[in-house]
Parts: C-alpha cells; structure tokens; sequence
C-alpha cells in the first residue's frame, strides 16, 4: 500500500513540475527549459527523455549533439515512451551512433 501510495505522489510531483518547465518553453527560453527538464529525465521521467532527445537533436538550449539525441530518445523508448521508440529508430537509420 506504501508503494502505491509513493508511486502516485511521485506521478503527481512530476507532472506539476513538468508543467512547470513549460513556461520556459513557452518563452522560448531553451537554456531553462533544459535545465528544469533533465532534472526529471536523470529521474527517470520518459517524456523528459523524450524532450531531451529533441533539445539535443535540434540544439535548443544545449550545444546540437545527435548521440546524446539518441541516447535520451533510447532511455524514453525502453520506458515505453512511443515517439521515443520511433525518434530512436530515425537516427539509428541515419548510423548514428
């Protein structure tokens, strides 16, 4: 029942503070969004994987580095993560490494 209960604040903490990194990218203000966003992909967060493969695919708010792209969309993709999963095969097709 603790478990539960644990996973369930998690989920709600995260998504709040997924919510909060969205004023910056709202303000195209890359360099915090970033910032706010890996704090929840390091957690294990897939859709912060997943923004974090695109950050470093297109070079927003960090130096553009496809291997870095593919590692986070790889991390999204084996928590399930579809668009992970699909960004990642695209740069596996490019021989990406």
């Amino acid at each position: 029942m603790k478990l539960i209960l644990y996973s369930l604040l998690f989920a709600v903490s995260t998504f709040a503070h997924s919510s909060a990194c969205d004023k910056y990218k709202v303000k195209q203000d890359y360099i915090n969004h970033f910032d706010c966003v890996s704090e929840l992909a390091e957690s294990g967060y897939a859709p912060s994987q997943l923004i974090l493969g695109v950050a470093y695919e297109f070079g927003e708010g960090v130096q553009q580095n496809l291997n870095m792209a593919k590692h986070y969309y790889g991390l999204a993709c084996d928590k399930g993560h579809q668009k992970g999963c699909a960004n990642y095969a695209r740069l596996n097709e490019q021989s990406i490494k």
